[in-house]
């Protein structure tokens, strides 16, 4: 796929930039900074440059939705993160254990750091406070309701459904700030706004979604454990719009004249990769150097 023929891709909504505001006027509140990515991929959902505030603070880092990726894949990300020195959990909001072990996870590592870092002798007589960040639709307000066991913050399958910060006592030792999502003001590269937009960190309309299912038929086409065998189809597709063809004529998704309704096919392919249909794998693979 010659990503050099499309335009990059960017969002970056007022909203976010207010909301960035108010999260470093805030930065003297909390003790660690808990950063949501989607375990699909990693290093393109996580805003490198939001946490260049937090340098001074905890971090602890879970890779969220792991369920709709590869297991051994997501041990190499931790891998990668933890020989960096950060910790790193997975997690999908099926997994009550490993929820019930966050909170005290979120403590150990706060307070490993005011000791070990900070040189702190004494201990904290407040709750440890811990801010939520990640990039939109990575699952912060979900991962707060799950751990508080009931609706306090409003969630939805789309980006940029938390607006403001809010906090919630966890606990007596613990309270959490869930935040907006902030996306990067600036997407580097094609290849990185296609990932966000296939893994919903941005709306399909953005880059649209023929070119979504052309990104994903490449991926396809790549060893990562993504493929086409759920729609057993005669033959591999060679563009998006054979692609989607092939699905809306598979699905019915037609006019009355048989002509494929192209949103309603190419909506139904993104949303099948979404539901782990396609597959389940990190569309990006640990790597060995510093992202960039």
């Amino acid at each position: 796929m010659d990503f050099e023929a499309y335009h990059k891709i960017s969002w970056y909504p007022g909203h976010m930039l207010k909301a960035e505001r108010e999260l470093k006027e805030k930065l003297k509140l909390i003790d660690i900074a808990v950063i949501l990515c989607d375990a699909r991929a990693p290093l393109s959902s996580r805003n490198h440059q939001l946490e260049t505030i937090f340098q001074n603070k905890a971090k602890l880092i879970i890779l969220s939705k792991s369920d709709l990726a590869d297991e051994n894949q997501v041990a190499e990300w931790k891998h990668y993160f933890r020989a960096k020195g950060e910790g790193c959990i997975s997690m999908h909001h099926k997994q009550q254990k490993i929820l019930q072990k966050i909170p005290q996870l979120i403590l150990d590592t706060a307070t490993k750091y005011r000791k070990d870092v900070q040189g702190a002798t004494t201990p904290l007589l407040r709750p440890i406070r811990a801010m939520i960040i990640g990039q939109p639709n990575v699952g912060k307000s979900s991962l707060i309701n799950a751990l508080i066991k009931k609706k306090r913050t409003q969630t939805g399958p789309r980006p940029g459904v938390t607006r403001h910060q809010q906090w919630v006592k966890l606990n007596d030792k613990l309270e959490l700030m869930d935040t907006p999502g902030i996306m990067i003001p600036s997407i580097k590269t094609v290849e990185t706004g296609l990932k966000l937009a296939l893994i919903e960190s941005l709306k399909d309309s953005i880059p649209g979604r023929d070119l979504l299912c052309e990104y994903l038929l490449h991926l396809t086409k790549q060893d990562i454990g993504l493929s086409l065998e759920h729609y057993r189809l005669k033959s591999i597709p060679q563009n998006a719009a054979e692609f989607i063809e092939e699905i809306g004529q598979k699905f019915g998704y037609l006019k009355q004249e048989n002509e494929v309704i192209i949103d309603q096919a190419s909506k139904r392919i993104l949303q099948d990769y979404r539901e782990g249909l396609i597959g389940k794998a990190c569309i990006e693979t640990a790597v060995h150097e510093d992202p960039e």
